[in-house]
């Protein structure tokens, strides 16, 4: 995404865990949810959250919702654009809200803290912005969604939602139809609640409807043959010749064009590399240039071999595709868009496994094949349109973050030092309107870590005061500024924030995960024992450790390896 001078941020979300929703799935299982119209409005919104757009539009009321955050931000104020696309603070709001509290009531992950909120929220700002493109795309392909088709299917999904359930006999619920809406026929009721929605809840199934287009078109172009099945699930006997990049060495001006460079040198290499082999299309000759080029540590003892792997199995799958439908030995190189390697491979031979009841199961087999490659073309034309246009955020504390995660540490000197300058100040505009909480909680530690790589010690802990002070619940943010009042040789007020990080804990436990494994705050009851360890306080240690429960079967024993800040270590003392 490029980075607009940003406006203003969120701040945070409300506890979800006291009681459910009534507009979330277990508001409607636990009976929070006793009314079919407020349902209805439910059924709507989920519409419209398919498409990520104008969900603040249909309240239960009519009336737009306001930040769930409850910060001073206008929501219909843009945070982000695609093309003539707009993503407003309202809605960014509500897809962060609503996806925290699906994860945290189906136990996909824990409430946001400090170290990870503003990454949280970037990932609900990339899913709106994607499928902004989506919509972009839409456009441009001239798809086009009528008044009809959206009636059509608001329609379709209140009749869906106006149902007898539970048991519920068709007399009993008519009584209901008549006694909620005042009418006599399911109709009428239906045309009730259309009315209800208001017209940017039309303009966001319009949108949600561009993009079903869109994907109906992808797939109706997309085409598969038994000879395609066939192919994929022959399995390859594979060897590869990875060649990897050098990394930029000492102080480098341009980070990105050096690194450039190296993977443009990496590239001649393996193309000559290929047309050597070529000369020489062997698999022995392939096997011995691997034992002494390739650079997978794994595969080049053995010749490069990969054994036997399905096109599936291959990564990325445009590369597993391309070597299925090889008619050659020796294929590539292939470029890595991660590391800008290029690997070259040689297929040694092909087997199929026809399943034993084929000419039974053909026909269900052949379709089954055909909705995965359907799935898969559309998946990988969104991923193509998507990468192809540069959302602009103007959301100065996501605009600020983006710039700190992926584009900081790419620069050296100066440039460093005038983007962190930069960021900062994005940060500090984003306080501006951030309240006291979570989110002023989350850009003050972010700011603490830009200082702390900076070796800025006492504006660190001045950020990471202020942080504690937003959000004095947050056991890491506690730990974190503890630990950088001990690295300061301030063992006293350090001592005392592990013992707040302590009881933060004992307060606000988290729950374990339903898949197995720890509870999520183990990792840092760990750290806390080790940080009392240091200060010579062994009696808090131990009743730290205490508190750690053996981890359930299937689990990580314990550790939350993405639960602690950045550079919060466990370790028998401050960390380095």
């Amino acid at each position: 995404m490029a980075v607009k001078e940003p406006k203003t941020p969120a701040k945070r979300e409300p506890d979800y865990i006291d009681k459910p929703s009534p507009f979330s799935i277990e508001g409607i299982r636990s009976g929070a949810v006793t009314s079919r119209v407020v349902k209805v409005m439910i059924v709507l919104s989920g519409l419209i959250m398919a498409g990520t757009f104008a969900v603040s539009s249909l309240s239960p009321t009519g009336v737009p919702q306001n930040n769930p955050n409850g910060t001073a931000q206008n929501p219909t104020e843009t945070v982000a654009t695609v093309g003539d696309q707009t993503v407003t603070a309202g809605q960014l709001n509500n897809t962060f809200a609503r996806t925290v509290d699906m994860n945290m009531r189906y136990g996909f992950g824990s409430k946001p803290t400090a170290d990870n909120y503003l990454s949280q929220k970037q990932d609900a700002l990339k899913r709106l912005t994607d499928n902004a493109a989506l919509i972009v795309a839409a456009q441009k392909a001239d798809i086009t969604v009528s008044d009809s088709d959206i009636d059509k299917e608001l329609d379709k999904e209140i009749r869906d939602s106006l149902k007898p359930q539970g048991g519920q006999s068709e007399a009993a619920f008519m009584r209901f139809i008549q006694t909620q809406y005042k009418v006599g026929t399911i109709d009428e009721a239906v045309e009730i609640d259309k009315g209800k929605v208001t017209q940017e809840g039309r303009d966001g199934v319009q949108k949600k409807l561009l993009v079903d287009k869109l994907e109906k078109q992808t797939k109706d172009g997309a085409t598969s043959t038994e000879e395609d099945y066939k192919r994929s699930i022959t399995k390859l006997d594979l060897y590869q010749i990875v060649i990897r990049p050098d990394l930029p060495k000492g102080t480098v001006k341009d980070f990105k064009a050096e690194q450039t460079r190296l993977q443009g040198v990496a590239q001649d290499k393996a193309t000559k590399l290929f047309a050597q082999l070529k000369a020489n299309p062997t698999l022995a000759n392939f096997k011995a240039v691997a034992l002494k080029q390739s650079a997978d540590t794994v595969t080049k003892p053995k010749g490069g071999s990969l054994g036997l792997k399905l096109p599936a199995e291959i990564q990325p799958p445009d590369v597993g595709e391309a070597l299925s439908k090889s008619a050659q030995a020796l294929n590539g190189p292939f470029k890595s868009e991660g590391d800008g390697s290029q690997t070259i491979y040689f297929v040694a031979a092909r087997k199929t496994d026809l399943p034993k009841d084929y000419a039974k199961t053909k026909k269900k087999l052949l379709a089954d094949f055909e909705t995965q490659q359907d799935n898969m073309v559309w998946q990988k034309k969104q991923e193509e349109l998507q990468k192809a246009v540069t959302p602009d955020v103007s959301d100065p504390a996501m605009a600020a973050y983006q710039l700190q995660t992926k584009d900081l540490y790419t620069k050296t000197g100066d440039d460093q030092k005038k983007m962190r300058d930069d960021i900062l100040e994005r940060y500090d505009e984003a306080l501006k309107t951030a309240g006291k909480g979570l989110e002023a909680a989350a850009i003050n530690f972010q700011k603490s870590t830009l200082y702390r790589d900076a070796g800025q010690k006492q504006p660190q802990l001045e950020a990471l005061k202020a942080a504690t002070e937003n959000d004095k619940n947050d056991a890491g943010l506690l730990v974190a500024y503890g630990q950088a009042l001990s690295d300061g040789g301030q063992p006293k007020p350090a001592l005392e924030q592990f013992k707040a990080a302590s009881k933060a804990l004992d307060n606000n436990p988290s729950t374990p995960s339903p898949f197995g494994g720890g509870n999520p705050d183990d990792a840092l009851r760990q750290q806390l024992a080790a940080q009392f360890d240091f200060l010579k306080q062994p009696a808090l240690a131990k009743a730290e450790r205490a508190k750690i429960k053996p981890a359930a079967p299937g689990g990580m024993g314990g550790l939350n390896f993405g639960g602690l800040p950045p550079g919060v270590k466990i370790s028998p003392g401050p960390a380095h």
